[in-house]
């Protein structure tokens, strides 16, 4: 069962990229709503606490900060990164 969620997951994100791809909107946000729920059912049949995993994934995303331009660690102007002192989250 985990395989086959698995092949789910990667087939909607696959439609995804491929509306992406067409530049149509409408596509592209059916493909997240089903990337979504395809993913929501498959923490479900694993058991996890997606509440409480948003909560503490969101709040540690939210303490990251801008990469300066001129930081090697930029990828781009719209960068973010970890802050110092930064510890990963544990579930």
């Amino acid at each position: 069962l985990q395989a086959f969620r698995y092949k789910f997951i990667t087939e909607e994100f696959i439609e995804f990229l491929r509306a992406e791809a067409k530049e149509n909107a409408e596509e592209e946000l059916d493909g997240c709503i089903d990337m979504m729920y395809v993913i929501l059912g498959y923490c479900y049949l694993r058991g996890w606490d997606v509440h409480e995993a948003w909560y503490r994934v969101h709040a540690k995303n939210m303490a990251k900060e801008r990469v300066p331009a001129n930081d090697q660690r930029a990828r781009s102007p719209w960068d973010v990164c970890k802050p110092i002192g930064f510890k990963p989250g544990s579930f």
